[in-house]
């Protein structure tokens, strides 16, 4: 008894011993130092360091209660590629003080002052999915390089350790319910949809150690495979207790690469990820589903799921920089402007004044239509770069948005006025 007693005790520590790795050496020599010195904390779920975000005590009664409005400088400490075309970023606040603990899976919206090869002088801004598990000391963002992508390219070619860049508190409701222990947790994810599904698995791995965890990974190969290294070792290291299992998917597999088996890790599959293989693999299929990755995946992901008898309210998934898909989408009756009123809107810091007749046209369009400087990433409701105050008149909402805000903000990008508005803005 006692050593199944101890098994479990252990599997936090073990947890974030590994994923360590992706924080900067300094960062993890302190980190071990200070989870093994202080093992009986640690134990009941409470972060050990005197430097870590928050004590899970003080979270637990107040959770936001280090939480701050608009933008914040953030030191860029560390940065760790995890694939060819993937990096990570660990982030501390420039003002030294503490940053919330927020929930595996939240977002945070990140603003970077543009290059000096950039076409537009705005800001650019971006969502990205936390990857670091709430416990840990630092924020951590894992970028992919688009091509394409201003923000991402910006990250990959130009942003070094020790560069500031801005960012806003974690939002949404993209995230695991650690009340229900009881009830298996399945993550789904493909390609960089493993973010937060990392962070999920250590909040879980943190507050909830007894839980049944099993994480289905879809990679093209091997080379291209974001954490998987860990991934695998962590399924290895806690084969024995039976709480966390790791099943991996390759499409297109290096046939030279090293072994794809592992003496405890049998879960390799060549192919495609299908809701009939997790239903098979989990035997009743109860529990949590929360998937991650390009649209269609998860789309269709999450149909084969409640197909195969899967309760929609317990699957839930969340495009990356897009909005949670499930429960809590609440559509808003269109009781408000008709296509023929014409409503003036003021940006009032701006001193810009114009007008909205087309109900297809969000606040932001407006902003942006007009020359308006708003922030904006996700224009889904999720992340809140777009909250700005509201001084005068009303708006709607076609579906509730998914990230936080007070009354008297609006949530510009997916809002449509129904009286004449201010915003400061």
């Amino acid at each position: 008894m006692t050593g199944i007693l101890g098994i479990v005790l252990i599997i936090p520590i073990i947890a974030y011993l590994v994923f360590a790795e992706f924080i900067s050496r300094r960062e993890e020599r302190r980190y071990r130092t200070d989870i093994i010195s202080d093992l009986p904390t640690l134990s009941s779920s409470t972060p050990s360091s005197s430097e870590s975000t928050q004590s899970s005590q003080t979270t637990a009664s107040n959770p936001n209660n280090l939480s701050w409005k608009g933008w914040r400088d953030m030191v860029v400490d560390a940065i760790q590629d995890e694939s060819p075309d993937c990096r990570s970023f660990s982030l501390r606040p420039a003002d030294g003080e503490l940053m919330p603990r927020f929930k595996g899976g939240q977002s945070i919206s990140v603003r970077c002052k543009p290059s000096e090869e950039a076409d537009s002088p705005k800001p650019v801004v971006r969502c990205y999915s936390l990857s670091s598990g709430p416990g840990e000391p630092r924020y951590r963002i894992t970028v992919k390089r688009v091509p394409d992508g201003r923000m991402s390219r910006q990250l990959h070619d130009t942003i070094q350790a020790g560069d500031v860049i801005q960012i806003q508190s974690p939002r949404g409701h993209f995230h695991i319910n650690p009340d229900y222990p009881e009830r298996p947790l399945h993550l789904i994810a493909a390609g960089i949809g493993i973010t937060p599904m990392l962070s999920m698995l250590l909040q879980s791995l943190e507050e909830t150690p007894n839980r049944e965890v099993h994480l289905y990974y879809q990679l093209r190969d091997q080379t291209n495979a974001p954490f998987l290294k860990p991934l695998r070792y962590l399924g290895n290291t806690l084969a024995q207790t039976g709480k966390f299992q790791l099943h991996v998917w390759f499409s297109r597999p290096i046939e030279d690469a090293d072994s794809l088996t592992d003496s405890a890790l049998d879960r390799i599959t060549t192919g495609r990820i299908s809701a009939a293989q997790i239903i098979e693999r989990t035997g009743s299929g109860e529990g949590d589903y929360r998937i991650c990755g390009p649209s269609v995946f998860m789309e269709l992901m999450a149909t084969e799921l409640i197909q195969h008898g899967i309760d929609e309210a317990s699957v839930q998934y969340e495009s990356f920089g897009g909005k949670a898909k499930g429960p809590g989408a609440i559509a808003v009756k269109n009781s408000g402007a008709s296509e023929t009123d014409e409503l003036k809107i003021t940006f009032t810091q701006s001193s810009c004044h114009t007008t909205w007749n087309d109900p297809s046209v969000s606040l932001l369009d407006v902003a942006d239509d007009a020359g308006v400087n708003v922030d904006a990433s996700c224009r889904a409701g999720q992340c809140g770069a777009c909250v700005h105050r509201l001084i005068k008149g009303n708006v709607r909402y076609d579906e509730q948005p998914e990230c936080d805000f007070e009354d008297g903000e609006v949530v510009m990008c997916v809002a449509r006025p129904e009286t004449d508005v201010e915003i400061k803005a």
